[in-house]
């Protein structure tokens, strides 16, 4: 379950955390956590980061990498674009005394066994739950789907549910069955999206064995709208969100409470 050597982990959590400020103000501070962060790590030599948010079930689905930051120049960019971003659950951490961190160790230990014999592509394919529509889907028997031993990530191909409650219970079962991994869709309506070649072949033995490489991927689809105004929301860079959790990783405000569990991420 580790990062490449080029990852640097960046706790955007412990940034000044006691000082208020309007819902706009959020992504300039936290734009301002990474330019930070960045000038600390050239001096070793690090190029690229990957930027981590750990956020509540309720934050957890927040577009955050739509959020518009400046270029350093003249213009602004969206913060997902700038830089490989993912989605973290507190939650996992903090919730019932390190139980569902400890599910989410078992469960990369499971998959790390896994990628070390000798797996061909069409067993990954085994290795993840796909739900293709959520009209008649009972949300409330994920857990249970998730809970199996064999499964090591979630993808989505349509929506999220539509209350923020049955949100909540999406993110709770993954969390609950340990799953390090879960892909979804913020619009399923367009075909192109949907089904696109990108989006089913995300998990694959490389972004399995390397969060990193999954990082990237989705880091390059945000890359890539199309060129007509009209169709910059009808691709699937603007309309991907992803949730990545692995054990060594965690914010530095709660490294004192887990440093006798947990060795401290990068």
């Amino acid at each position: 379950g580790e990062l490449s050597d080029l990852d640097a982990k960046i706790d955007l959590e412990a940034e000044k955390a006691k000082v208020e400020c309007h819902l706009e103000a959020i992504p300039k501070r936290r734009y301002q956590a990474v330019l930070s962060v960045m000038a600390t790590i050239r001096k070793y030599g690090i190029r690229e980061v990957a930027v981590e948010i750990f956020a509540s079930f309720k934050d957890l689905e927040k577009t955050f990498d739509l959020n518009d930051v400046p270029d350093g120049l003249i213009g602004y960019r969206p913060l997902g674009k700038a830089y490989r971003l993912t989605m973290r659950s507190l939650e996992r951490l903090k919730s019932n005394r390190g139980e569902y961190h400890d599910k989410l160790s078992s469960k990369w230990e499971r998959l790390d066994y896994f990628l070390a014999s000798k797996t061909k592509q069409e067993q990954c394919h085994e290795k993840y739950r796909k739900i293709c529509e959520n009209n008649n889907f009972d949300w409330n028997n994920l857990d249970n789907d998730l809970k199996r031993e064999e499964q090591f990530g979630l993808q989505l191909k349509c929506c999220l549910p539509e209350t923020l409650e049955e949100r909540i219970k999406v993110f709770a079962s993954v969390i609950k069955g340990g799953v390090p991994v879960c892909l979804w869709l913020r619009c399923s309506q367009l075909d192109s999206i949907r089904d696109s070649h990108e989006y089913e072949t995300l998990f694959n033995l490389k972004t399995l064995k390397n969060g990193y490489e999954l990082y990237t991927k989705v880091w390059e689809i945000r890359q890539n709208p199309p060129n007509k105004r009209k169709e910059a929301q009808q691709y699937l860079g603007h309309h991907l969100g992803l949730l990545y959790d692995c054990p060594q990783r965690v914010p530095s405000r709660l490294q004192k409470e887990y440093d006798l569990l947990i060795p401290p991420g990068y």
